[in-house]
């Protein structure tokens, strides 16, 4: 398995019978896929957001980062759900109390 940051996967990790093995824990392991679908260099240190800001600035579509986006991750559904984002949504309802304090006004 090898690590970058905070992203960790194996070597034959898109394949089908090893899929168990990947585990996801930044989004940004998409953003050399991204840049190459928008014809952008590919740069050591690449992060979606850094992708979509290159793009703009060479006066690409938004709508071209989203669609691109969207079929990545489309092409990517079958990959396992981070066991975070699964607690995450686990959670059905809670109680939430905010109290507001007006400045001078105890």
């Amino acid at each position: 398995m090898r690590k970058v940051g905070r992203q960790e996967w194996t070597a034959a990790s898109t394949s089908p019978d090893r899929l168990g093995e990947l585990r996801i824990e930044d989004p940004n392991w998409l953003a050399p896929k991204l840049a190459r679908q928008l014809d952008l260099p590919a740069e050591d240190g690449m992060t979606l957001h850094r992708a979509a800001c290159a793009h703009l600035v060479r006066k690409g579509r938004r709508k071209d980062i989203y669609e691109e986006l969207r079929e990545l991750v489309e092409e990517h559904a079958q990959l396992p759900i981070p066991s975070g984002l699964a607690d995450l949504a686990a959670i059905r309802d809670f109680d939430v109390s905010a109290t507001r304090i007006l400045p001078g006004r105890c």
